[in-house]
Order: structure tokens, then sequence, then C-alpha cells
């Protein structure tokens, strides 16, 4: 299970690579997400992806689990491709997964969540919930129902703890719930609803910490969710997206275009499609700026000592 740093103010990286992967930990990120086809928002890394970024660095990994490119609605082969990714990032060493899946009318899906969910906690795996709350019809609505899902499986925890395939849930190779892990989710990444934070979502977002804070009030005994505050998150704005969203964990890619090695290089030849050379040609590569991370990092420490003192 995730065990990351205590700190008031949390950075995720998101990253699609291994040389990423590695400057965003050398430059003080505290968490990464790993991706793969970022120009896609993202979708399921290779299992040498994996395993190779969780090998060479030591900062906790959570692995997005999106099978394709497009919307968030998956049939039941998408999800068994889901399921198995769930194992093959915990045997990759992931710390967690990230997930979202809805219904075609703009909702959470509730009964796939959980599915992934009990999945996820089988192999000891923390949760995220994705930018796909998103695209939702409403955003605290959606919030809320991400928290009942968590309410209803730490209801039944005991009843899951015995649970076989059979019973309609399913479980990885342990054939068992992991006992140490109560299934939940305990992340939503989210914009507030928006394109991105500064956008006017950082009013939802707001809103959705109060609701999380309140659940705790009342639910002692199941687990609440973090927010990280995501899109448009830069080195010049964290300090200003904490201030307004109230979010301890934010979450941006902080990237910048490199050349490629490729000396020859031949114009009039395109991969998926014909295109123009823009940033995301052939022959340019967007990777973690280690500059803009340290940035960020070093503007979120400023606030530590702050944090301290309002809570002594």
């Amino acid at each position: 299970m995730e065990e990351c740093c205590k700190l008031s103010h949390i950075l995720e990286i998101c990253v699609d690579g291994v040389l990423s992967a590695r400057r965003a930990e050398a430059s003080g990120a505290h968490r990464l997400e790993l991706c793969a086809a970022l120009v896609e928002g993202g979708i399921t890394p290779s299992v040498g992806l994996m395993q190779t970024v969780c090998k060479v660095v030591r900062i906790p990994v959570r692995v997005i689990i999106r099978p394709r490119g497009g919307d968030f609605v998956y049939d039941p082969d998408e999800l068994a491709v889901m399921l198995l990714d769930i194992d093959a990032a915990h045997l990759a060493g992931a710390q967690g997964v990230v997930i979202g899946v809805l219904t075609r009318d703009g909702q959470i899906n509730e009964e796939q969540t959980r599915i992934l969910v009990l999945r996820a906690a089988q192999n000891n795996l923390g949760v995220t919930f994705h930018r796909a709350i998103d695209m939702t019809r409403d955003v605290t609505d959606s919030f809320k129902k991400l928290l009942n899902v968590n309410l209803t499986l730490s209801l039944s925890r005991h009843e899951l703890l015995d649970a076989n395939p059979e019973d309609g849930y399913p479980l990885g190779k342990s054939g068992q719930l992991a006992s140490s892990k109560c299934p939940c989710i305990d992340k939503v990444l989210t914009s507030g609803g928006t394109n991105t934070v500064m956008e006017g979502g950082y009013e939802a977002i707001r809103q959705m910490v109060s609701i999380a804070k309140d659940f705790s009030l009342v639910n002692e005994d199941c687990p609440s969710i973090d927010i990280i505050a995501a899109s448009g998150v830069s080195e010049d704005n964290v300090l200003q997206i904490t201030s307004l969203t109230g979010a301890s964990e934010l979450h941006g890619s902080l990237r910048h275009t490199e050349d490629g090695l490729m000396e020859y290089r031949r114009s009039n030849v395109f991969m998926g499609g014909t295109k123009e050379n823009t940033s995301e040609s052939e022959f340019q590569h967007r990777r973690v700026d280690s500059g803009r991370v340290e940035r960020a990092v070093h503007a979120l420490a400023s606030l530590q000592g702050t944090h301290e003192r309002d809570t002594a």
C-alpha cells in the first residue's frame, strides 16, 4: 500500500516515459501517475514501462487503467482488460491505480467502479478516480456518489473478505481480498468540471474538499477521499490553486518540448495519419522539465511551515 511522504502539500507528476519519471523524482516530485500516450489524455502503459519505472524510482507510482482513448463507457470485454491491468500494475510494483468509468448518460458507473476498486483492494493498491468525473453532468453530485461507493464497500467489507469469483466480485490471483486493505477510492483527480482549474473549477473543488471533510466527521470508520487539483497546474500558479481550492494535492505534467535524436528526417511521412510537424510530431518529444518541477516543489514547500503553525 502507498505510503506517501508526510507533507502538508503533495505534487504528483504525470509521466509517460522512464526519462520523465527519473527527472520528476530527481526534481522533488512526491508521486507519479504513469501513463502512455498523454496526447490521448493517458492510457494504460505497457507492462514493460510499468516494471521499469517502478524499478528505477523510489517515490510512489500510480498507474492509469484506461484501455483506450475516447469516452469512459466500457463494455464487458474492456472491463475484463482493466481488471487484468490492475493485476499487472500490482505485479510491476505500483502503489496504486487510476480509474474512471461512466454511464452513457454522464453519471458515475457505480457498479463498475465497485468492481475495479475491489480488484485494486485485492492487490493492496490505492485508487484514484481520474478526470472522467469532469465529464459528468454534475461534478459535486458525482463526488458524493464516489463517497457513497466507499460507504457501501466499507459496510460490506467483512462479507467481501470471504467473497469468491462466483459471488460476482472478480478477485485477483490470490482468490481473496487483502484483509489489510479496506476497499475504497482514496483520491479524486479533478479540474472541478472545467477545462482547467483556473477557468472556474476551483469553486467546485473547494466544495468537494468541504464535502469530504464533513463525510469524515459523520463516517469515522469509512475512508474519505483526498482531492487532487489538476489541469493547467504550473509552477507559477501552484500557490494560487492551493489557496483557491483548499486542496492539499496537485497534479501536472510540467513538460517541455525536446528535439529528438533522429538526424535523417523525412518530412512527408507521418505515423498515425496525415498531420503537420508540430510539437507532437515524430521528431520531437514532450518530457518532464526538471526546472519547472523544482520550482513547483519549492513553492509548495513554502506552505509546510504555515501548515504546521495552523495545526499546532
